[in-house]
């Protein structure tokens, strides 16, 4: 009994989080890989210096209503943990219904030298309506 009242809260609270972001709009960019933590969070820190990266893209000005796509991402290199960490923020306007959405994102990744995992954590998702 307890392990099938376990069971269903997992069920209801995975069913609760996965109503709130379901969404078929990506952010889409014409240049991705111009944009490497949103193509793979697992490029933080892949360079060894510092990186800021922006991006942006307007979609069918003459279209009345906007479809504006804008990121901006932060990713850096740390000896002492063998890769790198990394934010990444994502803005993005949706033509006539003008929904405003914005993401964060936290990213980590390690040297697949050292054996350990790639990993991301964290997804902070906003809405503007």
């Amino acid at each position: 009994m307890a392990n099938r009242l376990k069971l269903l809260l997992i069920i209801g609270v995975t069913v609760c989080c996965g109503i709130q972001g379901a969404y078929s709009q990506d952010v889409h960019f014409s240049q991705f890989y111009a944009n490497p933590l949103y193509l793979n969070p697992a490029f933080a820190g892949s360079r060894i210096c510092p990186r800021i990266i922006t991006n942006f893209r307007e979609q069918w000005p003459s279209v009345t209503g906007d479809f504006m796509s804008y990121s901006a991402s932060y990713d850096q290199h740390f000896d002492a943990i063998s890769g790198g960490v990394g934010i990444l923020f994502l803005g993005d306007q949706d033509g006539k219904d003008e929904r405003l959405q914005h993401d964060i994102f936290l990213c980590s990744a390690s040297d697949p030298k050292s054996g350990d995992a790639y990993g991301s954590a964290g997804h902070f998702p906003t809405e503007d309506t």
